[in-house]
C-alpha cells in the first residue's frame, strides 16, 4: 500500500514509486518510472521519476540517446520484460552493451496499464547478472498494478 496520490505532485510521486519497486523486488539496485504516449513511430516520454542517479542516466541513454530499451519494448508489447545480461542483449543491440559497460547487467520493466491503455512502465536493474526471475516478474507484476492507478490519480489530479 502507501501508494496514494494525495497532495503530493507528480514527479514526487514518481520517485516514492521508484523506491517502493526497489524495496519490493527481490535482487534490485534501482527503479525508474516513466510515463510515455507510446505508438509505433514517437515515444514521447513526459515525466520521469528515479530512486539513483544512475537510472536517470539509463533511461537518457533509452529515451534520448538511443530510442530502444526494455521500457520501450514492455509499452509497445505491453507485457513484462526482462535481461539478466544486458550487455550480450540482442533485442537491444546498442542499449544493452552500453548500459552493460556502466556496470548494470540485469533489467525488469513492467508496463503500467490501466485497461488495455500504456501509461508508461517501471523499469528495475541490477548490477549482477540474471538477477530478476519469475518471481520477481510476479512481484514486479503485483506491484505495478496498484502503482499504475496511482499514477493516473496523481496524473488526473495534475490537470485539474
Amino acid at each position: 500500500a502507501g501508494l496514494v496520490a494525495d497532495g503530493r505532485g507528480l514527479p514526487e510521486l514518481l520517485a516514492e514509486v521508484s523506491t517502493f519497486a526497489v524495496r519490493a523486488i527481490p535482487g534490485a539496485d534501482g527503479a525508474g518510472v516513466t510515463l510515455l504516449r507510446v505508438d509505433r513511430v514517437e515515444n514521447l516520454v513526459e515525466v520521469l521519476g528515479a530512486s539513483a542517479p544512475f537510472v536517470a542516466e539509463i533511461d537518457e541513454i533509452q529515451y534520448v540517446t538511443l530510442k530502444e530499451g526494455p521500457c520501450i519494448t514492455a509499452a509497445l508489447e505491453r507485457r513484462t520484460v526482462r535481461s539478466g545480461s544486458l550487455g550480450g542483449e540482442k533485442m537491444w543491440p546498442r542499449f544493452g552493451p552500453r548500459v552493460g559497460r556502466l556496470g548494470v547487467h540485469s533489467a525488469l520493466s513492467l508496463p503500467l496499464l490501466l485497461g488495455d491503455q500504456v501509461i508508461g512502465a517501471i523499469n528495475v536493474y541490477a548490477r549482477g547478472k540474471d538477477v530478476f526471475d519469475e518471481h520477481a516478474a510476479e512481484l514486479g507484476e503485483l506491484f505495478a498494478k496498484p502503482a499504475a492507478v496511482a499514477v493516473h490519480n496523481a496524473q488526473v489530479l495534475a490537470h485539474a
